[in-house]
């Protein structure tokens, strides 16, 4: 599969993004390929308060959330809010849940190599009502 980048940068960011995504993780049959276990396997690592991941849902795409857990069936979110210090708090389902990489941040501690790339988390659904 190849995919042609052209326009401003962070297009080309998103549709390398995109690219990666489909490339690695889309079987040929069109069905995602990753079972819950193998994208827990992925999730496991990024569980750090002081790492962040990148997550897209139907409707708002690039928010900053830290991973605060996983299970078999579930990967538990704080997602970052306009409110300064506050946070949303979720649970999704992991069969909602697409795995690939985001090319347009590094990792954030500095005791720990730098990675040109972070976990990007893909929600099959809308974000859920923040509730203040």
């Amino acid at each position: 599969m190849s995919c042609s980048i052209s326009g401003r940068w962070f297009d080309d960011l998103l549709v390398r993004c995109e690219c990666l995504r489909i490339e690695n993780f889309i079987d040929k049959g069109g069905e995602t390929a990753m079972t819950n276990h193998e994208k827990r396997k992925q999730i496991i690592p990024w569980i750090d308060p002081e790492e962040r991941v990148t997550v897209h849902f139907l409707d708002e795409k690039n928010l900053n959330a830290e991973v605060t857990g996983t299970t078999e069936e579930l990967v538990d979110l704080a997602i970052e809010t306009k409110v300064p210090h506050m946070k949303q708090r979720i649970s999704i389902p992991l069969r909602l849940t697409e795995i690939s990489e985001d090319l347009g941040h590094y990792t954030r501690d500095p005791e720990r190599p730098l990675k040109h790339r972070r976990l990007m988390l893909i929600i099959n659904e809308n974000r859920p009502p923040i509730i203040y």
